[in-house]
């Protein structure tokens, strides 16, 4: 797909909890990423810079992500993000307003599932790691 144009290029995602997508897609050389561009969290954050490599090289995401922090229904915290493309960091510890579309549902208090979104292009993921972090980090400080 080298020769073909935005949304065509490798157009897929990344959704965690199957609710917050980022955007897999082929903008490498794009001067301005947008909302809806490699690395964008779906129409809420677009890419803090644009780290796409050329089509057909392989990507590399490291995400972190802290899932809503809620008290029944009700949503106490938001969900936050920090993501690094190709090495460069491109979301900061960023505050979700909320499920990007199209998600599997929007029971933010349930756990949610990793899914791979596709167009009908052509994409290969391998080695995802999924690491599971606590809750709230130690209150204790403990010099080795």
């Amino acid at each position: 797909m080298p020769q073909a144009q935005a949304q065509q290029k490798y157009n897929s995602g990344v959704f965690l909890q199957g609710r917050y997508e980022i955007q897999v897609l082929g903008s490498s050389g794009w001067k301005v990423p947008g909302f809806g561009d490699c690395g964008a969290v779906c129409n809420q954050y677009a890419p803090l810079t644009n780290a796409c490599r050329k089509v057909l090289e392989r990507q590399t995401y490291d995400i972190v992500f802290r899932a809503p922090r809620c008290e029944g229904r009700v949503v106490k915290e938001r969900a936050r993000l920090t993501a690094f493309h190709n090495g460069q960091i491109i979301h900061n510890n960023v505050e979700l307003a909320g499920p990007t579309g199209p998600p599997s549902d929007l029971n933010v208090q349930l756990p949610g599932h990793l899914r791979l979104q596709d167009h009908g292009d052509i994409v290969w993921y391998r080695n995802i790691w999924l690491v599971e972090l606590p809750e709230e980090g130690s209150k204790v400080y403990s010099p080795a």
